[in-house]
Parts: structure tokens; sequence; C-alpha cells
């Protein structure tokens, strides 16, 4: 998992397209975020996390609609990609103030695939 912002001034009218170039620079394949394939991958990408620190709560695909959610009650403005890649599997979300001052944060969190 890694956590930052851009070092570029992005508008929050170009985050959506900023996530497409991304998807198709890496040749992903969006994963939509209420199925059973998305379930599969964000329990992937947790036990993952877990093998290496301590998470409190339990494993939620419905996570990724309250934070979502939590952030735009924020006045933050979100917008994320969930895909699969070859041989990882990728979330990323980026939000930004609606106001579309300051920053632009990006957290992004890759997993390996589940094949042995």
């Amino acid at each position: 998992m890694v956590r930052g912002r851009s070092s570029k001034n992005i508008s929050i009218d170009d985050m959506e397209s900023k996530l497409d170039e991304l998807r198709d620079h890496l040749e992903g394949i969006d994963v939509d975020v209420v199925s059973e394939e998305a379930a599969k991958l964000i329990n992937r990408m947790d036990e993952q996390i877990r093998a290496s620190v301590s998470v409190q709560g339990d494993t939620d695909s419905n996570g990724i609609m309250r934070m979502t959610k939590s952030l735009e009650a924020m006045n933050l403005f979100v917008k994320f990609r969930l895909m699969n890649l070859n041989h990882s599997g990728v979330f990323i979300v980026t939000w930004k103030d609606k106001a579309n001052v300051g920053p632009l944060f990006v957290e992004v969190v890759v997993s390996d695939d589940e094949k042995e």
C-alpha cells in the first residue's frame, strides 16, 4: 500500500481520464466493485496486507463504497479503479477538494495474483 500526493496539479475534471490512461498503460482490466471478482480481489489484498501489518476489523468488500462515501462527506471528489493485471491486482483511489484547490491525493494497493 502506498499513499502520496501528485506533484502535478490535476483537475477534478481530469481525474477519471488519468485513471483510464493509467489502466490502459498497465493493460489492466476493470473489475466491477460490486462483483464476486471484486470480493475475491479485495480479500486477497487484505490477506496480503495483514501478513505484513496489524489491521483492526474484518475484511469487507463493501469497504470501498464506504470509504468513497466517507471521503465525499468530507467535501472531497473521489475516483477509483479496481483492476486486474497479468500477474497482480491493483486498487487506486484519488481524491481532491471539491473546490478543485490543493493537491490530488493518491492511494494504491497492489497484490500478487492468486495463482500458486
